[in-house]
């Protein structure tokens, strides 16, 4: 429209399309790529300091799977049952990985402390004993907890704590058995 007028009435004044749906349209693409600057941000900041901690660019590496996974499953089921781009929303995927990268920390860290003569199937045996009850209960606490916010009239806050409840689930599922199957995939102590 806007291209329209501009060809109609030259552009000495310039004229601009005004009213909800355009101030909602660039609302939205504001809040698009607000999430995307904050997801890369986290996802790069979160990536370093696991490659330091584990000093391992390669641990590093395995970590960012099984953290990423519920975040692309939060993204398509807000897509998938049109759970709309909001204020309460947005921030949806850089919290999801900054919770759901502790639990990953604590297993990549007690994998890699162990003794080296270890087949990685002993580590991760280990690995499960002294760490695997503790990331299921963190997990099912936390998650269970954001589930309160189901209670809240403001409907864009309840999507923010269901969908923060099922990454966390997901996270756990995803740390118990995509992080071990990578993890024995290779040689991952490199």
């Amino acid at each position: 429209m806007e291209r329209f007028f501009q060809d109609r009435f030259g552009t000495s004044t310039i004229p601009y399309v005004t009213g909800s749906v355009p101030l909602y349209t660039r609302g939205q693409k504001q809040l698009f790529f607000s999430m995307l600057e904050s997801f890369s941000a986290a996802f790069i900041s979160i990536a370093l300091l696991i490659g330091l901690l584990l000093r391992s660019v390669k641990m590093g590496l395995i970590a960012m799977v099984p953290n990423l996974l519920p975040v692309l499953l939060v993204i398509a089921i807000m897509g998938w049952f049109g759970i709309p781009l909001s204020v309460a929303t947005i921030t949806v995927a850089s919290i999801i990985f900054g919770i759901v990268v502790d639990d990953t920390i604590h297993f990549l860290y007690c994998y890699r402390n162990q003794d080296e003569t270890l087949t990685p199937r002993q580590r991760l045996d280990y690995v499960f004993q002294q760490v695997g009850a503790p990331i299921i209960t963190t997990t099912l606490v936390t998650g269970t907890g954001f589930l309160a916010f189901l209670a809240s009239p403001f409907i864009p806050l309840a999507y923010f704590g269901l969908l923060i409840s099922l990454a966390l689930w997901m996270a756990l599922i995803c740390d118990l058995t995509v992080l071990p199957i990578l993890l024995m995939g290779g040689d991952a102590d490199a």
